[in-house]
């Protein structure tokens, strides 16, 4: 019997990874539960919604590629939508992936910081949120001024 605790971080909000054995990955954000996103993939490929999902897209496109829906890797607990979409945007940057879009627009600035990230974080030695945090002290405060540029 598994500890009831082990499953508490798939119901939490925030950025995950799905693995294929082909070496790619997709990396997704949600601000529901990370179970529940999951789930709905695995329910676009077996109904064959292509349309709706880059990974039913990459399964269907990939016959014979192995989709790890038993092993999602959470790689940030985040309720905040800003923050979430940037630490999403981060992680698509980081990790070769099959995504259709590439998350919040980042700024090809943050290219040498994550390159020299990648050690890091493959080392697991950064926490959970360090990525964001440890480059934008105030997330909402730089997503709100880079929204004023726009206008």
């Amino acid at each position: 019997m598994r500890p009831i605790k082990s499953n508490i971080p798939l119901q939490q909000a925030g950025v995950y990874k799905l693995d294929c054995d082909c070496g790619l990955s997709y990396i997704g954000q949600t601000k529901r539960s990370i179970g529940t996103r999951v789930k709905e993939h695995v329910s676009d490929v077996r109904n064959r919604r292509a349309s709706k999902s880059a990974v039913c897209e990459h399964a269907l496109d990939k016959p014979g590629h192995y989709i790890r829906f038993d092993k999602p890797q959470i790689l940030a607990r985040e309720d905040r939508y800003i923050p979430r979409l940037i630490r999403e945007a981060i992680e698509i940057k980081k990790h070769p992936n099959f995504n259709r879009e590439d998350g919040w627009n980042l700024s090809n600035t943050w290219d040498p910081l994550l390159k020299n990230m990648k050690s890091h974080v493959r080392d697991h030695t950064a926490g959970p949120q360090d990525t964001v945090s440890a480059f934008c002290r105030h997330p909402e405060r730089y997503a709100r001024q880079l929204r004023n540029r726009w206008r």
